[in-house]
């Protein structure tokens, strides 16, 4: 008698009670709530706004309020928005090339934006004052991370490093050395302790984020690493 070809396989349910299967869906659902969340903001803006951006829309941020949002470009200028009027409030310029890379502290008072013109510019969120211009990357900046207390801002660079600056004096200190080719993401953990950078060559690296020492490297994309996602408790980590 032919064997069933699926009783060797474990059945939806016993998948189900499986933790990272429950942890990719956990993370799956609020992709995609977080996704319906931008269409929505996107099509509000589009519908109320006169004018706006000029160029590519490169990354969007919604403030920890969910009352706003702010948006960067190819038109090298960050814009603030008001989600229920989609309405411009604030337009930051200043950067002399594509503003590729921002975020936002937890208090809602202090914009961070990373360009390719390989400058660091932090803003009041609500006046538009820039306070601060941060140099040291030497190529485009890629990406932009705040530590969990906001008080450390963490930057990508397809010059190859990853840097780490003290947000409230503009101090570098910390550069993460290691990867051969352009970091297009960085993350890191909600206690401050490891650092995670994906990069165009394929490979993601785990730092410890004080001392700077490379911790391991792990392999399997075959491509560039865009995207990377942290659990909160820091013992998973998502990439695409």
């Amino acid at each position: 008698m032919a064997k069933d070809s699926d009783s060797s396989l474990p059945s939806d349910e016993s998948i189900k009670n499986v933790p990272l299967y429950q942890a990719v869906n956990d993370s799956l659902s609020r992709i995609q709530q977080d996704i319906c969340d931008i269409c929505n903001i996107k099509a509000r803006i589009k519908a109320h706004s006169v004018g706006g951006h000029t160029d590519w829309i490169r990354e969007i941020f919604i403030t920890h309020d969910n009352t706003k949002v702010v948006s960067v470009s190819d038109d090298n200028t960050a814009r603030l928005w008001d989600i229920s009027r989609g309405r411009c409030l604030m337009v930051y310029t200043g950067h002399t090339d594509t503003v590729r890379a921002l975020a936002i502290t937890e208090d809602d008072n202090i914009l961070i934006t990373g360009s390719w013109d390989k400058t660091i510019r932090i803003w009041e969120l609500e006046t538009g004052k820039c306070i601060n211009i941060l140099k040291g990357h030497t190529a485009r900046i890629r990406s932009i991370t705040l530590s969990a207390d906001s008080k450390m801002i963490y930057s990508g660079s397809e010059d190859t490093t990853a840097r780490k600056w003290r947000l409230e004096t503009g101090e570098c200190i910390q550069v993460y050395r290691g990867h051969k080719k352009a970091i297009r993401v960085i993350a890191c953990t909600e206690d401050g302790r490891f650092l995670f950078t994906g990069c165009e060559d394929s490979t993601i690296r785990k730092w410890n984020a004080r001392t700077g020492v490379h911790v391991h490297t792990f392999h399997g994309h075959k491509d560039e690493v865009f995207t990377l996602v942290i659990n909160k408790n820091g013992t998973e980590m998502f990439s695409g």
